[in-house]
């Protein structure tokens, strides 16, 4: 994995001059206007883009026409581009900082950073009695959103459930097409082939299927999990992953999303009761047998975190936007 260091000295007036490892200029940053932290120029003194504010604590970057964004971490910041951590910089004495990038991809960037990373270790932040660092880990999911995509995810996160049950069948099927499938599937081809399939509803004639599935799902009762996430199932282009997804997003106050991510992330929690149950599950290919177990798991670390905390903010929702973001 190529690595590339550059040393940052803090100058006069906010200015911060870059380096390489063998001391030759990379540019200059310095504090910015209307709403930017930062510009940024190369070492011939053009401007290479800007730094401003973004959500929960992060610092957007635009430069050179690429997105990137910034948060702080447990000894340091870490960096995070395309959804992917892409390097870290460490505080060094007398106003210097060295950043060390990765030109890589790979996976294995993640485990050299992982210690430097702000999302706690799922194992320990189970347990732990610190609503600060559940409320850091929840944080953690956002962060690994790019910024096309938090618009789409806010809206999703408003959603009046009233609203959607009111729907008539060729509105449900425009917000499963154009709102509920781009936000849950991220990948092209899968959201092509998923839609494909919701698509049949109307190239078929058989929008009245889907009128029943949605009367059906708004009629049911919540606390029988098995029987939700059959009905929601039965949408053309859904599994469990994806009936359970469209239940949390109606409904977070009873409902997560279960995936391959949580799965992972599950896995790593050795004194969990379910712990040897969720080991013999196909993260790839998870029943709904599998989804009530995990969604029950879920209810029931929200019920223990709002007691614990003395809140009601606490959801299955929450529980699984912290398990994704670990997972990942």
């Amino acid at each position: 994995m190529a690595k590339k260091l550059i040393i940052s000295r803090r100058g006069l007036f906010g200015t911060t001059y870059h380096y390489d490892e063998r001391g030759k200029y990379l540019g200059k940053s310095r504090p910015g206007l209307f709403g930017d932290n930062k510009v940024h120029f190369d070492e011939n003194g053009n401007k290479r883009g800007t730094s401003r504010p973004g959500f929960f604590n992060e610092e957007v970057h635009k430069i050179d026409g690429e997105y990137s964004s910034t948060r702080k971490g447990l000894f340091g910041f870490v960096h995070r581009s395309n959804r992917r951590i892409s390097g870290k910089t460490s505080p060094e004495l007398f106003g210097t900082a060295i950043t060390e990038t990765f030109e890589s991809s790979n996976e294995s960037c993640y485990d050299e950073l992982e210690f430097y990373d702000e999302i706690t270790d799922i194992n320990s932040l189970w347990w732990t009695y610190d609503e600060d660092a559940w409320l850091d880990a929840l944080e953690g999911y956002y962060a690994l959103l790019n910024e096309k995509q938090l618009p789409l995810e806010f809206e999703i996160e408003d959603i009046d459930a009233s609203e959607i049950g009111a729907l008539t069948k060729f509105e449900f099927y425009d917000f499963l097409h154009d709102k509920y499938f781009v936000w849950k599937y991220t990948q092209k081809n899968r959201l092509a082939t998923t839609r494909k399939n919701l698509e049949k509803y109307i190239y078929e004639n058989r929008i009245d299927e889907l009128e029943n599935i949605h009367k059906s799902l708004f009629s049911a009762d919540h606390s029988n999990i098995e029987e939700c996430l059959s009905i929601v199932s039965q949408i053309r282009g859904l599994g469990t992953a994806g009936a359970s997804g469209l239940l949390a997003v109606l409904f977070p106050e009873d409902f997560g999303t279960v995936d391959q991510f949580m799965v992972k992330a599950l896995e790593k929690i050795e004194d969990l009761d379910e712990h040897e149950i969720i080991k013999r599950m196909n993260p790839d290919g998870l029943k709904i047998k599998d989804g009530v177990v995990l969604i029950n798991i879920m209810r029931e670390k929200a019920e223990e975190l709002n007691e614990l905390f003395d809140t009601d903010y606490w959801t299955p929702r929450k529980i699984d936007m912290i398990l994704w973001s670990i997972g990942r």
